[in-house]
């Protein structure tokens, strides 16, 4: 299974969700956003999923395949 993680899940950052496809071996396992708001939202929808408010522990916690940059524009300088 190719393990996914977004950082900046809001807004644009939701279209990270249709790369969720556990049946052909894609699967969201991790978002990070600064709103409590869209880590409930990610947590509620995908089961088991790890969410963080910062992206150095998103980083730290687990290792991705890919990892989706999903900033606001300006902000992305991961």
């Amino acid at each position: 299974m190719l393990k996914i993680a977004t950082i900046g899940a809001g807004g644009r950052g939701r279209m990270s969700k249709m790369a969720h496809q556990p049946q052909n071996g894609f699967a969201l396992s991790a978002i990070c956003d600064v709103s409590p708001k869209v880590r409930e939202e990610y947590a509620k929808e995908f089961e088991g999923i790890a969410t963080f408010s910062d992206y150095k522990e998103l980083l730290a916690a687990g290792k991705y395949d890919a990892i989706f940059v999903m900033t606001q524009i300006g902000r992305a300088h991961v």
